[in-house]
């Protein structure tokens, strides 16, 4: 995904990717959503080879994880342009 962006930010073409991964770039201006977001149902998922719930640091890095997450899905999308 980054490296399409990165061509689409470079003017040359067009990228596909979710909201959390772009919202940088549009935030910026670097890209515009033109058509919005839809929710596909994707999602992410943290994994780990140790439980979390005896380790404080993991415990920290899910809560941020989950606040960054949050924060940028927040962020009302763009509108479609008028057709």
């Amino acid at each position: 995904f980054y490296l399409s962006l990165q061509a689409a930010a470079a003017g040359l073409g067009w990228a596909m990717a979710s909201q959390l991964m772009a919202a940088d770039e549009i935030a910026d201006g670097r890209l515009a959503a033109p058509f919005g977001f839809v929710a596909d149902g994707s999602a992410y998922h943290l994994l780990s080879p140790a439980p979390f719930e005896h380790d404080t640091r993991r415990l920290v890095l899910l809560a941020w994880l989950r606040e960054e997450a949050q924060a940028t899905l927040a962020a009302p999308p763009p509108s479609p342009p008028d057709a």
